[in-house]
Parts: structure tokens; sequence; C-alpha cells
């Protein structure tokens, strides 16, 4: 890793999990009052803003968000859809998902061509988000109770929303990072 010039690959993984785990926590209550209409927009544009705030001496802060709303909705609804057409699996959606968020988020803040390993990265990340999820059985484990006690009935939708958006924080995170450290140049 490469700290010359304050540079830090980690503080763009940091970022953007924080950024979208927050994002994911309030995208998780607009979820519970307004359903799935509102809940991904709000991510998309809560984290596009958190993200952009810490990235901003590389990308507009506007140009993030509107990057991270078109990433999020696009990426995430196409990859279901794409993905269920291919396979009824609950991995391939996922994979697609996160070739289709990172992809459009590289493109809209300015890779180009370069966007790829954004798509990359998402598709790992996304799938590993997903095993982490599985894993820890936030659909009816220790997680479903707590999440249910505390907020009510449908509480897990919080917590699921809020493990997967730390995820796509992760990866747009990673990708930026990487991106940014590639090139050295303000994205302006």
């Amino acid at each position: 890793m490469n700290t010359s010039k304050g540079f830090s690959l980690m503080r763009y993984v940091l970022g953007g999990a924080f950024s979208y785990m927050i994002a994911g926590i309030l995208g998780g209550l607009v979820l519970l009052r307004y359903e799935a209409i509102l809940g991904f927009p709000a991510e998309g544009i809560i984290g596009g803003l958190l993200f952009g705030l810490f990235i901003r001496d590389h990308v507009r802060i506007t140009k993030t968000i509107v990057a991270s709303l078109f990433a999020i909705l696009i990426g995430l609804f196409g990859g279901a859809f794409i993905g269920l057409l291919i396979y009824d699996g609950y991995y391939v959606p996922s994979i697609i998902s996160g070739l289709l968020v990172g992809g459009i988020f590289g493109l809209i803040i300015g890779a180009g061509k370069r966007a790829y390993p954004f798509a990359l990265i998402g598709a790992v990340v996304f799938l590993l988000g997903d095993l982490v999820t599985s894993m820890f059985n936030v659909w009816g484990g220790d997680i479903y109770n707590l999440t249910t006690d505390m907020i009510g009935e449908n509480g897990y939708q919080i917590a699921v929303v809020a493990i997967n958006s730390l995820f796509h924080g992760i990866a747009l995170g990673l990708g930026t990072g990487l991106y940014i450290k590639k090139d050295r140049i303000t994205w302006h």
C-alpha cells in the first residue's frame, strides 16, 4: 500500500463502508415506512452525499450523488431482474447487481473505459456480502430477533438493508480508491 502524500486505500474502503452503512440504516427506516419504492433511492442519495463529502477533493459531490443514485437504482433492480432471468439462485442476481452498480458508478464519476475494475470489484464484494448475510442468518437468527424486538415486526429489514449497503459502500470505496491511487488526478 502506497502511503505517500497521505494516500491510503483503506481510507476509501472505510469511507465508503461508513457512508453506505449510515445510508442503509436510514434507507431501511424509509423502507419500513414507504416500501422499496423510496428505500433504494434514499440509500443512493444519502450514500452518495456522505461518500461525496468524503471524496470531494477528487469528485464533485453532485456527481457522486447522481452516480450513486443511478448505480443503486439501475444496478440493484436491473441486476435482480437479469439475474433472475438467467438463474433463480440467490447469488447470481447479486453478482450481476454488483457488476452493474460498480460499472455504472465508475462510468458516471468519470472512469470511462476504466470502469471495469469497479464492476469486477462490485461483483466480488456483493457476493461476499450475500455470503456474510447468509452466514449471520439475518433472515431468522439472532440479528432478526434483536431487530424485531427493538424496532418491531419488520425490523429485520433495516438490518438486511444496512448490511447489504455496507457491502455496497465497500465495493464503491475500493473501486474509487484504486482509481484515485492509479491516476492521482482531480476529477472535476
